[in-house]
């Protein structure tokens, strides 16, 4: 490159040489044809003898002959020293050419090793880009020993420097989350999230230097490592505590602005990326308004902005991901319970709660339309129904028609969460309160006996189901207990006739509440509905039908203490043994009612 250029100059400047020689030539001829002209002119004017024009000519060529050797003689000594310079200037030319050949070499290997190392850094990028979750060993040397040749080379410049030790930096971050995952220690999330920071910053400079065609995979690296940040804070603050402060959400907020400020990309992964932090986001200001509640929970209108944000992040990973049904859903637990509230707090705004449990239902169909086997949506929205049923008979009485009509629909619903997953014991058991609220409320505001005892007995069978599902609800338990105590209440109160079918609704009640207390022995709500019961039942019986009650119900309280040392230490079935006690210490002893026969004192008596 550097001889053709300066063959190139060279030849231009011969050329410019030659077109200059000729001009001044040209001026040489025309000047002395002027010159020989104007000196012919004068002789002829001045010298009419022939004699003295020849001698003057003579004279005047000789003197033009003598000036001609002259300039000849300074034309070949300028010859001469043009020569030697032009000598000089060839051997200078030489040695900045020899000199140019050796910087030639020098640039040929520099273009080679920057040659090498934009490779080395193309070869790590793509590498790292192939990472999996759990890349082979084999990948993680070949990286290992890439990032070694970019940082040790003399010729590596800033930017591959940069997207070297990127890598390096992201990839100990990335293990030390592993290792802080498996650990949850406090101390290593710190660390991880210092080095995750420590990674986005790289990533992050890494893209103002990085070409075009490299961006979406460095961006992918650097929203990673905010995400990755993200979760380490989020598992710190479950184990320090501080999950509950509004600092830790507004950090976390912080993390996911970059991700929530971007549009929506052409490359699914980064989209997939932006869907995580919006839902992650979505999640966390729907906690956070729950703090709020907790903190003050007369400020409802606080917790509803803090929940509009919350709605806005979930439309936005439905926008980057539209067929996240995880997102849905939430968007519908968060309406759900939005609603719950504005009806608990206010009752003249119904209408509002109204309108946010259908905005609730609407979710939980998209999150089915999305996925079908989703049976926590199908449950929620049998959930939103129930409730909004209840509200509406709490408020207005003449609404119970169209409070049944939800509480049907409800049951529907539950009895699709069953048909996609024959294991949601849930389903089934909020099937069973539907059933129960329906019957108090038409037994409340109709009187209608027949139809409260039809729908108690759909209750049971409910219930029935649920513990038939999972043998360890407890709650279940006591709640068909308190359905067969509610159905024998009534059934005193309509006359002797049923008293007999009372006290066998009395029994079955006390052994749902025993089967509560086995499973659960601390919980109060089952005791006391025993308690309860046994005094009802009581009330109807001759002293020695109490003294058997009591004595019966003495027998399965002591046998329940000797279950587990947690049932013998229970305060709940403690209480409830006391009652019983004290309850038999009330009643006349046999002894009282009924004196020993007489009976003569034998030898063998007076002996022993």
């Amino acid at each position: 490159m550097f001889q053709a250029a300066l063959g190139n100059f060279m030849s231009q400047s011969s050329s410019k040489w030659t077109f200059w020689n000729a001009i001044l030539f040209l001026c040489g001829v025309i000047v002395l044809i002027g010159m020989s002209t104007f000196l012919a002119i004068t002789l002829l004017q001045h010298f009419r003898d022939p004699t003295q024009l020849w001698l003057a000519a003579t004279n005047l060529f000789t003197l033009f002959g003598v000036l001609l050797a002259t300039g000849v003689a300074f034309a070949l000594l300028a010859v001469a020293i043009s020569y030697v310079s032009l000598n000089g200037k060839l051997q200078q030319a030489q040695a900045y050419l020899a000199q140019a050949r050796l910087h030639l070499d020098e640039y040929t290997q520099l273009s080679r090793q920057e040659r090498m190392i934009e490779e080395n850094v193309y070869q790590l990028a793509k590498a790292y880009d192939a990472f999996s979750a759990h890349p082979h060993v084999s990948e993680v040397e070949y990286v290992q020993s890439l990032i070694k040749q970019i940082l040790s080379s003399e010729f590596a410049d800033f930017e591959a420097r940069l997207m070297a030790r990127a890598v390096q930096q992201d990839w100990q971050a990335k293990q030390l989350f592993n290792i802080a995952k498996s650990q949850s220690n406090e101390q290593l999330w710190q660390q991880t999230i210092s080095q995750l920071q420590q990674a986005a910053l790289l990533w992050q400079t890494v893209l103002t230097a990085a070409p075009e065609f490299l961006q979406i995979n460095q961006q992918k690296h650097f929203f990673a490592a905010k995400l990755n940040q993200s979760i380490a804070l989020q598992n710190l603050a479950m184990i320090d505590g501080t999950s509950q402060q509004a600092e830790y959400y507004q950090e976390l907020q912080s993390l996911y602005q970059p991700l929530l400020a971007a549009e929506k990309s052409k490359d699914n992964e980064l989209n997939q990326m932006f869907n995580f932090a919006a839902y992650q986001s979505g999640v966390q200001t729907y906690q956070e308004g729950e703090w709020l509640w907790q903190q003050n929970s007369k400020n409802l209108a606080d917790v509803r902005k803090k929940w509009y944000q919350a709605q806005q992040y979930f439309q936005k990973a439905l926008e980057m991901q539209p067929n996240d049904a995880e997102s849905a859903y939430q968007w519908g637990v968060l309406l759900e319970r939005e609603a719950r509230l504005v009806a608990q707090t206010d009752a003249s705004q119904l209408a509002e709660a109204k309108r946010l449990w259908l905005a609730a239902r609407e979710k939980y169909r998209i999150a089915l339309d999305i996925d079908g086997n989703r049976a926590d949506a199908a449950f929620n929205w049998g959930n939103s129904l129930s409730d909004e049923a209840t509200a509406l008979v709490q408020t207005d009485a003449t609404q119970l028609s169209e409070a049944r009509i939800l509480w049907q629909s409800a049951r529907e619903k539950f009895t699709q969460a069953l048909d996609i997953n024959a294991h949601f014991d849930a389903a089934a058991h909020h099937s069973g309160m539907t059933l129960m609220k329906e019957a108090d409320a038409g037994l409340r505001i109709n009187q209608n006996i027949n139809d409260a005892r039809s729908l108690w007995k759909q209750a049971g069978e409910s219930f029935q189901m649920a513990l038939d599902i999972n043998k360890l609800r407890f709650e279940t338990a006591n709640l068909w207990g308190l359905v067969l105590a509610k159905e024998a209440d009534l059934l005193v109160k309509l006359g002797d006739d049923h008293v007999d079918e009372a006290l066998h609704l009395w029994q079955l009640a006390q052994q749902r509440f025993h089967r509560a207390l086995e499973i659960e022995p601390n919980l109060q709500a089952a005791a006391s509905n025993w308690r309860t019961v046994l005094s009802h039942e009581s009330n109807l019986l001759d002293v020695d039908a109490q003294r058997d009650l009591w004595q019966a119900a003495h027998d399965k309280i002591e046998s329940l203490q000797q279950v587990s040392p947690e049932h013998t230490q229970s305060e709940a079935i403690s209480h409830l043994a006391m009652f019983v006690q004290q309850e038999q210490e009330k009643l006349p002893s046999n002894a009282a009612l009924e004196p020993p026969a007489f009976r003569p004192i034998t030898r063998n008596d007076q002996s022993s």
